[in-house]
């Protein structure tokens, strides 16, 4: 094998990576989509009696969905630090409480 050889079969495999990883965030994002418990911007209480606003979704080490957050400040505004929760069935929409 020379060198243009190599570059040509490096150039391959790289654009296969890249479609690969792209249809892995496709799939992540409809497992998410699918399984997620609460909404963007939903009030939750954590069982250390925590509130946090949601931002986002995540998966943790187990492929769960996980809400990722912020903590909430007193006046209920998103704080700019995350509140970290490590079970999904440690947290509960905070209207429930």
């Amino acid at each position: 094998m020379n060198k243009e050889q190599y570059e040509i079969e490096l150039v391959s495999l790289k654009e296969k990576l890249r479609e690969t990883k792209e249809q892995i965030g496709i799939i992540k994002e409809q497992y998410i989509e699918a399984n997620k418990t609460f909404q963007i911007g939903d009030r939750v209480k954590t069982t250390h009696n925590e509130f946090g606003i949601v931002y986002g979704f995540g998966l943790d080490w187990n492929g769960d969905v996980k809400p990722l957050m912020k903590k909430e400040k007193k006046d209920g505004k998103p704080s700019k630090f995350e509140l970290n929760v490590y079970k999904v069935d440690q947290v509960r929409l905070a209207d429930n409480f």
